[in-house]
Formats: C-alpha cells, structure tokens, sequence
C-alpha cells in the first residue's frame, strides 16, 4: 500500500502522520528510508543556497571594496587638480607669460 503511493503524497503522509496507523515492519523501514532521502535532499538544497549566499556576499564585498578604492582615487584626482587650478589662478605672471599672452607650465619647461 504505501509503495504505490507518489514521492508528494508519501512526504505528505511523513508529515502528518502519528504514526499509529497500524504499520507493519517492512512499511516502517520504508517510511524511514524515504524520510532519510527527503531529509538528504533538502539539506543538500539548504547548504547548496547557503553556499551560493555566501559567495554572492563575498563578490558584494569585494565589488564595493573595489568601488570604494576607486572612489579615494578620483577624489584624490580631484584634489590634485583642484590645487593645480588654484596654484594657476594665485600665480603672478611673468614678464615673458605677459608678453606671449600664455600661461607658463613648469612641466612644459622640463
């Protein structure tokens, strides 16, 4: 009788059974074995989706360190440009930069 039944309708009897149904020996043993089988599985889907959360944690992680660092670079760009234009607009021309009408770069010179 319960070997006939269908994978859904044997977890549905495992699961809502007290078990005083009258059950032979053998009909026990295979109730317990399919219990082990569904047990296995889905404890195997447990870890498997743990494993994945894990992972896709870590690649969260690791992209927002990556992004974080390439944050501190720009704005360390930015710095730096934002002192060179500052150092321009407070340089005092020179004679030869008042007469050409071009700003002089020390890094042009070199």
């Amino acid at each position: 009788m319960i070997n006939e039944l269908s994978e859904n309708e044997i977890l549905d009897f495992l699961m809502t059974s007290d078990f005083n149904e009258g059950l032979n020996l053998d009909e026990l043993k295979f109730l317990l074995k399919k219990f082990r089988n569904f047990y296995r599985i889905s404890t195997c889907n447990i870890n498997n989706c743990k494993d994945r959360m894990e992972s896709a944690l870590e690649e969260s992680r690791n992209t927002k360190n990556e992004c974080d660092q390439k944050v501190l670079i720009i704005s360390n760009e930015k710095d730096q440009i934002e002192k060179n234009f500052n150092d321009l607009l407070n340089k005092k021309l020179t004679w030869k930069e008042r007469m050409y009408g071009k700003i002089i770069i020390e890094n042009e010179i070199k």
